[in-house]
């Protein structure tokens, strides 16, 4: 499938496989879905649903299947998660209670979540092609129940990859989120990390700048972790670790 551009948006979007009970916002479950999603719906169609801090969380409806059921057209890139997401939705259409996936919006920033069931087509339009790269989409997803999620003040998870460097004793470090214009960059390394709390403060002392793709000195089994970081307040808004590979030879 031919390669498509990074889409850089302020939201970011997840699914989870079919399950009867909805997964808590933060679930291990929830699979990112990654430079698909061209353009989204309208999900808030009254000014007050977009800045008030009293959401509400009653499902906006409980429609089984599509008849009836509110629609929401999609503008996506045609790609393997697409594909992929969409089985998950599809592939018990014809089970009673089944036929769906759990979708998650999350707006970054308005710090909103919209979080629900949601189903679509059986079949997936047909992409046509245009100088050897295939067009974008329309996928139309139907809403069996979704509410609103405020998530203020809720810690946002960096994904860290760690691959052994070019020189030894170091480790090649990728973030899978660019660093906000208005945050700072910081690394440590140790044995084990303790995922911090939203907003908990970030001590000069322990972290050192952190450059996305750079290598770091760091032990092989022990953790690195990267934070972003209120520079006036050193209150950590977002942070990820992983396991450190490094360059032992």
């Amino acid at each position: 499938m031919a390669t498509q551009p990074t889409i850089a948006k302020g939201y970011r979007i997840f699914y989870a496989p079919y399950a009867e009970n909805m997964p808590t916002f933060n679930s291990d479950v929830w699979i990112e879905v990654k430079d698909t999603f061209v353009s989204l719906p309208n999900f808030f169609p009254t000014g007050d649903s977009i800045d008030t801090t009293t959401l509400d969380k009653v499902m906006k409806t409980s429609i089984e299947g599509m008849a009836g059921a509110e629609s929401y057209v999609c503008r996506c890139h045609y790609t393997d998660q697409l594909a992929e997401m969409h089985y998950q939705m599809v592939s018990d259409k014809y089970t009673p209670g089944k036929g769906y996936s759990w979708l998650k919006f999350e707006f970054t920033n308005r710090q909103i979540a919209v979080i629900g069931k949601f189903t679509s087509v059986l079949y997936l339009p047909t992409p046509e092609v245009s100088a050897g790269e295939l067009d974008d989409i329309d996928f139309t997803l139907f809403s069996q129940g979704h509410e609103y999620i405020q998530y203020t003040n809720s810690l946002v998870i960096l994904n860290l990859t760690s691959v052994a460097g070019e020189n030894v004793g170091q480790t090649k470090i990728s973030v899978d989120r660019a660093c906000p214009s208005n945050l700072i960059a910081k690394w440590k390394t140790d044995t084990t990390i303790a995922i911090p709390e939203y907003d908990d403060i970030a001590s000069p002392a322990d972290y050192e700048p952190f450059v996305n793709n750079w290598e770091y000195p760091a032990t092989t089994g022990n953790e690195f972790a990267v934070a972003y970081i209120e520079p006036s307040t050193h209150k950590i808004k977002y942070f990820g670790k992983t396991e450190v590979v490094s360059n032992d030879d």
